[in-house]
Parts: structure tokens; sequence; C-alpha cells
């Protein structure tokens, strides 16, 4: 995987203190929102049940955004695998709306990883295995066709502060999936962006 690649082609560096001074606010100003771009793998789907409405997703999850506070003067990008440095900077309140539960891989060590560039753009990926809810409509079966959608929201930020984009790199594929991803009982046709409106309500 790149990823792997990725995690070893820089020497371990640690993030200098002065640079997780003061970030646990927003890093947007001027009324300007932080864009936060997004990517994923899928490494497996499976589980599919018309019982309990819902599925099984296995995936390395990417998140990319800039936050100038983190700007520094080494020639490589800084590693952080510290999960309580990683507390202490800004980082977007993503969530999976419609997941009924959701873990962290940690064998053998905790499967996530961020790396903070000289000119403050960080990129943070973490393997997440999730269970999703899906509403299947089964008046078909065993012809039938579902769509289960994966919605990602922030939780408590309005658009006006944090804006959540696919990713548009050409290096890059906003969703990509292990080409051996096989399900016994039916067939994984296509996998489609969007983008949704969908809010919740955290305050009054």
């Amino acid at each position: 995987m790149h990823i792997i690649t990725l995690r070893m082609s820089f020497p371990f560096k640690p993030l200098p203190r002065h640079l997780t001074e003061a970030l646990t606010t927003d890093p947007a100003d001027s009324g300007v929102p932080t864009n936060v771009s997004l990517s994923m793998f899928i490494e497996g789907m499976s589980s599919f049940s018309a019982q309990t409405m819902d599925y099984h997703l296995d995936m390395y999850f990417q998140q990319e955004w800039y936050d100038h506070r983190l700007e520094h003067n080494n020639s490589a990008p800084i590693l952080v695998k510290d999960k309580k440095v990683f507390r202490e900077m800004w980082h977007p309140d993503v969530y999976f709306a419609n997941a009924k539960s959701a873990s962290f891989q940690e064998i053998t060590d905790d499967n996530f990883l961020v790396w903070v560039y000289p000119d403050g753009r960080v990129w943070y990926d973490a393997r997440i295995s999730i269970v999703v809810s899906c509403n299947m409509d089964l008046w078909k079966y065993p012809l039938d066709s579902q769509e289960c959608p994966l919605r990602i929201l922030s939780y408590a930020y309005p658009q006006s502060v944090l804006q959540l984009v696919w990713s548009t790199k050409e290096e890059v594929l906003p969703v990509d999936r292990n080409p051996e991803i096989t399900m016994p009982d039916m067939q994984l046709k296509d996998i489609r962006t969007g983008y949704c409106n969908g809010t919740y309500a955290t305050g009054f």
C-alpha cells in the first residue's frame, strides 16, 4: 500500500512544542472557511444484513487541510504518531452520520498518522472499521438493487466555518477500493460521491 511507503519515507521528528500552542480553535480567519479534502480507500465490505439493515466497512480514511499556525522551517514534513500531541492540534470534527458503530484499528499499534508539512498542510490518515446503517428495499428480492450511502459531516461546525470536499488531486481518487472485494450474495456495481447539506443541531 502507498500508505505504508509514505509512513517510512521520512525520519521521525517530534512536533515542536510551540507549534501546538493555542491550536484548539479553528484555523479559519477573515470569514473564510477551512476546506477539508476527503478521500478513502475501502479495504473491505461485508456482512450486508437485511435483518439489521446494515453492513460492515473497513477503510483507510484521509483528511487534508491547511493550518498556517503549523508552518515550520524543517526541510521535511513532521510525523505525528502520538495521540496526545494530535489532540492538542485543531482537527476537523468529522463523523459518519449514519454509522451504527465505529472503531479505530489498533493492531499492532494505533493505525493512524499525521504529516505536518512546512507550508502548514496537514495530512491525516486512519484505518477505521464501521457498521453503517442502510435502509434496504427488498420488494424485488432477489433481483433487487440497493443503494447504501455513507454520510460524512462535521459534528459542530457549519459550512461557513468548515467545508468538506472530495479530493481533486489527479493522483488520488476520492474513493478507491480493493479490487479483490467479493461478496457471496451480491455484486458491487459502482461507487459514487456527492454532496449533501445535512446538519445536526448541537446547540440552541
